[in-house]
């Protein structure tokens, strides 16, 4: 299916190490995306992405030295979404494909939804040693991509946008098709199919002559 293009948009904010920055940072990647049309099942994904990276954070990390964490994401016109969380790092770092978690494991089940629904992610160690970022990328496309294609066609049969009249009824009996009335000029008499042109015809028998 064609991706249809989007509008670009990047973000880097700044967000306390505690439960509350799960919501405001799933509302304002949320908000951000349906302004720009974004496909509201892409969306559900993209906010679930980053609310496992914030709250794998927030349980395995330390925060930043300013006491914060970093949430940035950038959305290409392409259709690309890349969405980053840096943190001050933990004792262990994220595990990325192949993943696989048993059925009754508790820990790590929200990185298993992250490997399910993005296109790529891992971690990255940045300069200078003490910032850890976990990334994640998925495509994108806008809302209406498929309403625009089936616009844009064409119909079996038919060129697009070509509407196909109904036929007409049969006209009634001894009354002339329409298109004869219309290319005959309004003073031309009517000509009978079946006699020529100023033809006699006789409604009663002559007189006989004496």
């Amino acid at each position: 299916m064609p991706v249809a293009r989007v509008s670009p948009a990047s973000y880097t904010g700044f967000l306390p190490h505690s439960s509350t920055s799960v919501r405001q940072a799933r509302s304002q990647l949320a908000a951000a995306l349906y302004e720009r049309d974004v496909l509201g099942s892409l969306v559900d994904d993209a906010v679930l992405i980053l609310s496992e990276f914030v709250t794998n954070s927030l349980r395995h990390a330390r925060a930043l030295d300013s006491g914060l964490i970093r949430i940035a994401w950038e959305l290409t016109g392409e259709g690309l979404l890349r969405i980053e969380v840096t943190d001050g790092g933990g004792t262990t770092r994220p595990s990325t494909k192949p993943y696989s978690m048993s059925v009754s494991a508790h820990a790590g089940r929200g990185l298993e939804i992250v490997d399910r629904l993005a296109d790529r992610w891992g971690s990255q160690r940045e300069e200078g040693g003490d910032e850890y970022t976990v990334w994640a990328e998925l495509a994108v496309r806008a809302r209406h991509a498929g309403r625009r294609l089936r616009a844009g066609g064409s119909g079996a049969g038919s060129a697009a946008g070509t509407v196909t009249a109904l036929p007409s009824a049969p006209p009634p009996p001894g009354a002339e098709p329409a298109a004869e009335v219309e290319n005959r000029s309004p003073r031309e008499p009517k000509v009978s199919a079946d006699k020529p042109a100023g033809a006699v015809i006789h409604l009663l028998p002559p007189y006989p002559q004496r």
